[in-house]
Parts: C-alpha cells; sequence; structure tokens
C-alpha cells in the first residue's frame, strides 16, 4: 500500500480483483472508499513518486497466444513473437515464465469509477474445439476418457484456475490459492529457493477457511479423502485426521492406477454395505504425469493407458452400484502441465458421470475450476469458499431433471501396460535425471520436450504453448 503525496488517499494493492483499492483517509481515525482502478495481472506493489502511481503486476498484463512454447527442436534458440504489434525475443513461451510482469505509471485521478491441456487428450474428438495435431493420447490410449465425454458431456470450454500443482490443488479443492503460495511457486519452480507449498503441506501456504473438507466439517457433510492432500498415510491437513483411506496408495508411480482403483473398490464396499458411504468422496489418480523416458520404466502411453483404464473401471463399477442414481462424478486436473493448446495452455479435460448427467450432450459454456467447486457446494449445501466460487457458474446444463443415465461399460486397454522404455538416446538420459518422488519435481519445459519426442518421435517438432485472453460479452451497452 502508499499514501498520496498530501497523505489524503491511500492506494492498495488487489491482487486478487487485478485493481488497487483507494480509500480517503483525509480525517484522522476513520477512512471510506473512494474505489478501484484497474490494473494489470496480479499487482503486487503500488508506490508513489512525483504525482505518478507505479503499479508492479506480478503476472503481467494478461494471458496470451504462446506459439513459441516449449519445443525441443528450438531448444536455446531465440524466437521472436508480436503482442499487441510490439515484438519480443525470448527462448521459449514456458508458462512459468511467460508471467513476466509489467510496471504501470498511472496519473493520479480525480475521481475513480468502478469498474495436461485438451488438445492433448481430447483434440480428435469429434465436435469439440479440438486441435488433431496437437494430440498426444488420443481415443488409442484413452478409449475410456473418450467415452466418457461422448456417452456423458463433453466439456471443450473448461480451463484450470491454476498454472501448476502447487497452487492447483489449492484451487481445486480451496477456490483459492493465497498471496504466499502464488509468489513462493515461481521461485521454488525456477530454482532459485524454498520448497514445494501445495497440498498442505506448509501451514502458511493454506487457505485461511481451509479447504473443501473444512466446508463439509462445517456444515456437517460427510467426507474422506483416498490420496489427496495425503502424504505417507499421514494427511497433511489436521482436517483429514480419521477422514481418509489407510490402505489408498498416494503419490508412487510405480504403483498403477488399476491397483488403486481395487483398493478404493474394497473400501467403497464396505462403507456402502455398512450404510456409511460418505457425501463428499475426493479420489486421485495421479499416474498420467507419466516417467518420462526413464530407462526400464512404463512408457508414456503404458502409464496414462492405465490410468485411463481406472477411470472406466472407477466409472463402471459405480455405475452399477446403490448409489449410482444419487451420484455425481467430476474427473479434473489440478493444472494443465504447460502442454500444447490452440485455446490457451490453461485449457484442460473435465468428465462428468452420474445418473442426473446428460447423455450425448456437447456444452461449450466457459467454465472454470471454480465452476466445479460451485456445483459441488450447491449439491451438497455448503456455501462458497472465495470470491472466485461464489459467482463461478455452476454445471446446470449439464444435468437431467431425471437420474435415468445408464451404466457406463468400461472399455479395455488398447496398449500392453508392461511396455517398458528400452531405448537409450538423449531424451531418456534428460529422464534418467528428472526426480519422480514428488508430483511436480521436474521442470514442465524439459518434461514436456521429453513427453512429446517419446509420443510424437525423436525428430518430431513440439508445439508451443498458447496463452489467450477471454471475456464473457455483457448483453447491455456499455452506457458510460
Amino acid at each position: 500500500m502508499a499514501l498520496s503525496a498530501d497523505e489524503k488517499s491511500l492506494y492498495i494493492a488487489n491482487a486478487d480483483n487485478n485493481c488497487l483499492a483507494v480509500f480517503d483517509v483525509s480525517t484522522p481515525g476513520s477512512c471510506k472508499s473512494k474505489g478501484f482502478i484497474p490494473t494489470g495481472w496480479y499487482p503486487t506493489c503500488v508506490r508513489i513518486a512525483n504525482e505518478k502511481i507505479l503499479v508492479s503486476n506480478g503476472k503481467g498484463l494478461s494471458s496470451h497466444a504462446n506459439p513459441y512454447g516449449p519445443n525441443p527442436t528450438r531448444k536455446d534458440e531465440e524466437v521472436v513473437y508480436r503482442v499487441s504489434g510490439t515484438e519480443h525475443k525470448i527462448k521459449e513461451q514456458y508458462i512459468g515464465g511467460l508471467f513476466r510482469g509489467t510496471l504501470e505509471i498511472l496519473h493520479t485521478p480525480d475521481a475513480v469509477k468502478e469498474n495436461r491441456t485438451y488438445d492433448q487428450v481430447l483434440g480428435d474428438l469429434p465436435g469439440g474445439n479440438g486441435d488433431t495435431t496437437l494430440v498426444l493420447f488420443g481415443e488409442k490410449i484413452t478409449p475410456n476418457q473418450h467415452a466418457l465425454a461422448r456417452e456423458f458431456v463433453l466439456l471443450d470450454n473448461f480451463y484450470v484456475n491454476g498454472e501448476v500443482s502447487a497452487d492447483g490443488h489449492s484451487w481445486t479443492m480451496g477456490a483459492y490459492a493465497t498471496d504466499y503460495l502464488e509468489k513462493e511457486w515461481p521461485t521454488s519452480y525456477g530454482g532459485r529457493g524454498g520448497s514445494y507449498p501445495g497440498e498442505g503441506e506448509r501451514e502458511i501456504a493454506n487457505n485461511k477457511d481451509g479447504f473443501l473438507w473444512d466446508n463439509c466439517k462445517r456444515k456437517g457433510v460427510s467426507y474422506r479423502t483416498y490420496a489427496e492432500f495425503m502424504g505417507d498415510k499421514v494427511p497433511n491437513i489436521p482436517v483429514l485426521k480419521d477422514h481418509f483411506c489407510p490402505r489408498y496408495t498416494s503419490w508412487d508411480l510405480s504403483v498403477r492406477d488399476t491397483v488403486r482403483f481395487r483398493q478404493w473398490k474394497h473400501d467403497f464396499d464396505s462403507l456402502l454395505e455398512a450404510g456409511a458411504l460418505p457425501q463428499l468422496n475426493t479420489l486421485r489418480f495421479g499416474n498420467d504425469h507419466t516417467e518420462g523416458l526413464k530407462l526400464n520404466r512404463p512408457t508414456p502411453f503404458a502409464h496414462v493407458a492405465d490410468n485411463d483404464l481406472a477411470v472406466g473401471l472407477f466409472v463402471d463399477y459405480l455405475s452399477r452400484s446403490p448409489a449410482w442414481k444419487n451420484s455425481l462424478v467430476i474427473i479434473v486436473e489440478d493444472d494443465a502441465q504447460n502442454g500444447p493448446d490452440h485455446v490457451d495452455a490453461h485449457r484442460s479435460t473435465a468428465y462428468l458421470a452420474g445418473g442426473y448427467v446428460k447423455g450425448g450432450f456437447v456444452d461449450h459454456t466457459s467454465y472454470t475450476t471454480a465452476s466445479l467447486l460451485r456445483t459441488i457446494e450447491l449439491i451438497l449445501g455448503l456455501p462458497p469458499m472465495s470470491q472466485y466460487d461464489a459467482p463461478a457458474t455452476p454445471i446446470w446444463r449439464c444435468m437431467n431433471n431425471t437420474p435415468d443415465h445408464p451404466a457406463f461399460t468400461v472399455r479395455p486397454c488398447n496398449i500392453d501396460l508392461n511396455l517398458k522404455n528400452l531405448a537409450q538416446n538423449q531424451w531418456q538420459n534428460k529422464s534418467e535425471e528428472f526426480d519422480f518422488s514428488k508430483e511436480d519435481m521436474v521442470s514442465d519445459v524439459e518434461f514436456n520436450e521429453v513427453i512429446w519426442k517419446a509420443v510424437k518421435g525423436i525428430e518430431s517438432q513440439c508445439p508451443p504453448t498458447v496463452h489467450a485472453a477471454f471475456f464473457r460479452p455483457d448483453n447491455k451497452k456499455d452506457k458510460d
């Protein structure tokens, strides 16, 4: 925050709302709001100098296209791209490096006015806004996820709120990432110090009022987690004590997701028989991260196919249980992993299933992670957790009035899950350097290069990542 030169106005960097909040502090002991001044994306600091307002924006002016994203054939080469007619020169448009920040110099106002990506998996699905040239794990590798999108709802305009796992898990379970978390993850991810701050592992990075489970606890809604916000059989946050499945395996790429499905199935059957099935269940399958080309480890195809089969088995089994007609399944990524997408690097896959979900419906509505959380909250009778899920559009267009959607039939694998990486080359050597002991311990830029090479061929060129600006059109004309 900063005081004006005459000490009558106070300017506060309101990062979450992309503006400066302005207060009249001319009367000692009291103040009143004067309004807001729009800024760039995520203002982090404001200063006054020579009657000018200086504002630093942590994430720049907007998200934008990145046609020169991570590309293994141009490694370390300088590229030139244009934004609003201005040329920029950088090595590559990695998502963590695109938010280069800006400094705005504003005149003091006289008065203040109010004011894994989709394409990587579903880009080959007819009816959606996909780019087939960017598909890495299409229908042959992910037949169950494609079947879910066809038989239930195809969401081709869904965007994750988070950029990486560190903030992505907080957005997914809490509709917010704290100021500390937003400022700390670029430092830790960039190798400039600090440690992984996400998933409840550092109390200082956690949301003030907790996460979705805390919301449930306050309102008497039963809940249970399977690996989400869990360490090795130990919950990362107090609210999950005695609310997790001890036999369910947390992050461990040596354990197949299909094994995790069987662990969940055993627990689900026990809870169902006892009449103790929780109202909210958060289940994590994570092997679609893959281990790149690490020698003698499952190939990227094998890892992703295992993940897809686990998803299919899960929905198949649930759809044939007594809980089906009263269940809504929402499958979402915590972040899009900076992969190539022709619309935006935040656009990701999201799937729906359940008795009330429509069949064969394509929904082009713009949704975010917060939209899915708002849907869950409305179903469970929970209040919103932040200013982001409060106004978010729930997925009501995707729902029917009666729970008559038929059971889902799992699709068999088209890939041998025992396939291992055997070739030794520079990309395999790079994979040996990666740390897969925890999520996001690997540079997204380098990892995406390896994945692209593994899927498309050593000589193929990785396309760029895209970041675009979005707005919601207003039917009313601006009268100001």
